[in-house]
């Protein structure tokens, strides 16, 4: 409903004359409030006061009728159970007192009479009672806490005692009264009476137990820490009046006084609403007369407010009819030459302006639509409370959403930007360069369709000459096809990077194997030449067997370190790889452990592949090592082979591989897993994550030499504690598997052929001749390839046999065999080195024409 400006003036100051009368009233009342609370509390707690103190007297008469009564008990009267029921029997005020019977016990707590007599009851034993402890202990009278009795009717009672002294001081009897609890007796008269109409009082012991009330069953119950706030402060040592809450939850102005004689605490509830009733009446006599006024108020003040209102209702009747209006009648034309005649002036002048800056914007809106719909960029205008003002009809094409739904959706902008982006995009600043141009951001973005698009961003601050913000005016470019070649162009500078870094380190890798193996050769060749000289029981042919050990160990590292470099010679030979793994599965079994399970999946149907079959069932022992190394808590090996065809899109963005069909072999566990950090030097030589000794750092460094020389791939893909998987891609083998024949060790051989051997080593010849002379040799040497020719030259008989090194300083040992082969066609070559170097076999693959 919408209200006229004379309604809203008038409802106005009507409101604030309200105000202000509620406000003075409820002062008013407020303090009236308090004092009649004041008055009420210091009347209520001086009441409860005179009825303490009227309790207390009470109750120390009786309890002094009862020890007068004592003294008057003799031994005569305890002779027998009926003299003293006698004695009990006359004593009808004492009774009239105590309502639940009084009762004479021994000292040791057994019950010789009771007032009424109750059959069956004499002879009780009553000893375990606290009051008759308590009166023993003290040997003084008491009041006990509240109990349940023995007596059929089970109420709660309390017990008043005075002992019974013969002329010794010796007690020889406890006389007691019993106050029954529940009924009307000094205590129970007290809970009868009223405060007010319904103000009661109740009585409550320190260790919180009601043993007075109105409410009966109330009695001997016990009131919770918590349930009457100003109860536990009682206890704590307040006594006076406040407001407080009842146990049903009935508004109160409670009262508290402690009896001095048995620390209890007799307590006055008294009705708020009974209190505060004079209030009440006065509070609603006073609202009625505030509602009269404020009525009588309106009816003036709306009244002589139409005399206010008139001119400005007539220029709100033009505005209101302003858009069917034309020229000279849209302005507005007033007698009054008051404020409303400026008011008026303003207007009109204001609406002349308005007209022209309209049809200005106009102009404008039509040249930035033009620009904006030949852009390919989206390009948006957005307020500052974040409503689309303008939204260029090209947005459809990048982001699937329509203007429509971009200027009804204030917030489809920030939710079109990829979750990972979302907060960077909007806090973002741009950058500017030397010139002060703001620099592009790049963000990703989600489409309708749910696809993931890079766009760049720019934006601008539009401000009027104020310093007014209109908004942010920016621009959304489609950038996804040059994101997408930016990370191949990088993916495959990274992979080129990490072969040019394996590369070199091969090579350095080989460089050592080549010098080591030289020392190794004759550390192995004479320590095998000792064993053979040397006697069975000689004492160090032992120590020459520990020489020829170590010798074989260090060869062995040595061929990790060519298998890494791609420098040792393997035998190439189409093999089934589905094959070749069952038949190693039982090695791997009993390598890895009863705690580790091992499976595998052959599902590659066409398995063939050229490869060493020797050096393949190595890279399947040691990635099966660290796979177990990985699982010391046990896991799962799965070892599994698939088909997979490599298009060229994939061999773009992983350097080396040539499109084609492939096996992919793939080596999962469930071990540790690794971080990226790791998975970047796994296949360095010598890089290791176990502990000092218990690995070489070779293993995968010789596995990823050995898949390259044979013409495949190897990828790693891991996350901590989420496991690792190896995949080796191999290229499929046109040729079927075959298998390679058994050899048997043969017995040197014996001759007295001619053979000139050549090597840049002086030891390695020392060796050479040291093993072959005995056998019947005719042994020729040089230090070189020049050395050679001329020695070759220089010797009139036959030389059957070539036995050269191949790296050598100036001529290898290929060019040198070649050389002697044009001067002796009959001569045989046999090449020996500890790596080739490519002079002899690519990647340590010997050619056809090469045994």
């Amino acid at each position: 409903m919408k209200l006229t400006m004379r309604t809203r003036l008038t409802l106005a100051v009507s409101l604030l004359f309200l105000c202000m009368m509620g406000a003075t009233s409820f002062l008013v009342l407020a303090v009236i409030k308090q004092q009649i609370k004041e008055t009420i509390s210091a009347e209520q707690f001086s009441l409860l006061s005179e009825i303490a103190s009227s309790l207390e007297d009470k109750l120390t008469l009786a309890h002094g009728q009862l020890t007068a009564t004592a003294t008057l008990v003799s031994s005569e009267t305890l002779a027998t159970g009926d003299t003293a029921q006698q004695f009990l029997d006359y004593r009808k005020g004492l009774q009239r007192v105590f309502d639940n019977n009084i009762f004479l016990f021994s000292p040791e707590g057994r019950l010789i009479a009771e007032a009424p007599f109750l059959p069956n009851r004499r002879g009780m034993d009553l000893s375990f009672r606290p009051y008759i402890k308590d009166t023993l202990a003290t040997s003084a009278p008491v009041i006990s806490a509240p109990y349940i009795s023995s007596q059929p009717h089970k109420h709660p009672v309390i017990m008043m005692t005075a002992p019974v002294f013969d002329r010794e001081g010796k007690i020889i009897a406890i006389l007691t009264g019993s106050l029954d609890l529940m009924s009307p007796n000094i205590l129970g008269k007290l809970a009868e009476k009223k405060i007010g109409k319904n103000g009661y009082l109740y009585l409550l012991t320190a260790d919180r137990t009601m043993i007075m009330h109105p409410d009966k069953s109330r009695i001997f119950k016990q009131i919770p820490p918590g349930a009457n706030l100003l109860y536990d402060r009682a206890l704590q040592g307040f006594e006076g009046t406040e407001e407080n809450i009842s146990g049903v939850g009935v508004p109160m102005l409670t009262s508290f006084k402690r009896l001095r004689m048995k620390n209890w605490l007799l307590a006055a509830n008294f009705p708020q609403a009974e209190a505060y009733a004079p209030l009440i009446r006065a509070a609603q006599i006073l609202l009625a007369g505030i509602l009269l006024i404020t009525i009588a108020a309106f009816a003036i003040i709306r009244y002589f407010s139409q005399y206010l209102t008139r001119p400005l209702l007539a220029l709100t009747r033009h505005v209101a009819e302003l858009a069917d209006k034309k020229g000279e009648a849209r302005l507005f034309h007033t007698t009054a030459q008051d404020e409303t005649a400026t008011l008026a002036r303003a207007f009109n002048a204001m609406l002349e302006k308005l007209d022209r800056q309209q049809e200005d914007l106009r102009q404008r809106e039509e040249l930035y639509r033009t620009v904006t719909e030949f852009a390919s960029d989206f390009i948006f205008w957005r307020a500052p409370d974040k409503k689309m003002i303008f939204v260029s009809s090209n947005c459809e094409t990048l982001t699937g959403y329509t203007e429509e739904e971009f200027l009804a959706d204030p917030g489809l902008l920030d939710a079109l930007f990829h979750p990972e982006d979302r907060e960077r995009w909007s806090t973002h600043m741009h950058p500017k360069d030397g010139a002060g141009k703001e620099l592009p951001l790049e963000f990703r973005i989600v489409t309708k369709e749910g696809q993931v698009r890079w766009v760049s961003h720019v934006c601008t601050q539009i401000q009027v000459e104020t310093g007014r913000s209109l908004g942010l005016r920016g621009s959304l470019a489609d950038i996804t096809e040059r994101k997408q070649a930016a990370t191949e162009q990088e993916m495959l500078k990274s992979q080129l990077v990490q072969a040019q870094k394996m590369e070199s380190i091969g090579i350095l890798a080989g460089g050592v194997a080549h010098d080591f193996n030289n020392i190794l050769s004759i550390i192995l060749g004479y320590s095998e030449l000792l064993q053979l000289e040397l006697a069975e029981n000689n004492p160090a042919r032992e120590k020459v067997k520990i020489i020829n050990e170590a010798g074989h160990r260090a060869a062995a590292l040595t061929r990790q370190l060519l298998a890494f470099s791609r420098k040792q010679v393997v035998h190439m030979a189409p093999c089934s790889l589905n094959q070749l793994i069952h038949d190693l599965t039982k090695m791997l079994g009993r390598m890895i452990g009863e705690d580790v399970s091992l499976e595998f999946r052959p599902s590659a149907e066409d398995d063939t592949v050229l490869i060493d079959p020797g050096q393949m069932e190595q890279v399947l022992l040691n990635m099966a090592v660290n796979a177990r190394d990985a699982m010391p808590n046990g896991g799962s090996l799965v070892i599994e082979t698939k088909n997979r065809e490599l298009d060229a899109e994939y061999a773009k963005t992983h350097a080396e591989v040539i499109p084609g069909r492939h096996v992919v072999l793939s080596v999962s566990d469930t071990g540790l897993g690794m971080s990226r950090e790791i998975q970047e030097k796994i296949f360095d030589p010598f890089f290791t994550t176990k502990e000092r000794g218990k690995g070489t750092g070779l293993g995968l460094s010789m596995v990823y030499g050995i898949i390259k020389q044979l013409g495949g791939h190897i990828f790693v893909y891991s996350e901590p504690e989420q496991g690792t998987t190896f995949k080796i891609f191999l290229p499929i083998a046109r040729d079927a598997a075959r298998k390679t024949p058994e050899s048997s060790p043969l017995p040197l051989p014996r001759g007295t052929e001619t053979i000139l051997v050549v090597d840049d080593e002086s030891l390695i010849r020392g060796l050479v001749k040291d093993i072959l002379r005995p056998l019947g040799y005719t042994m020729l040497e040089a230090d070189n390839g020049a050395e050679a020719i001329q020695a070759s030259d220089a010797f009139a008989g036959r030389i059957d046999i070539l036995l050269t090194d191949v790296i050598m300083p100036g001529m290898n040992g290929r060019e040198l065999a070649e050389a002697i082969t044009a001067r002796r066609p009959e001569i045989k070559t046999i090449y020996m080195s500890g790596y080739t170097d490519n002079a002899i076999a690519h990647h340590g693959v010997l050619g056809p024409d090469v045994v």
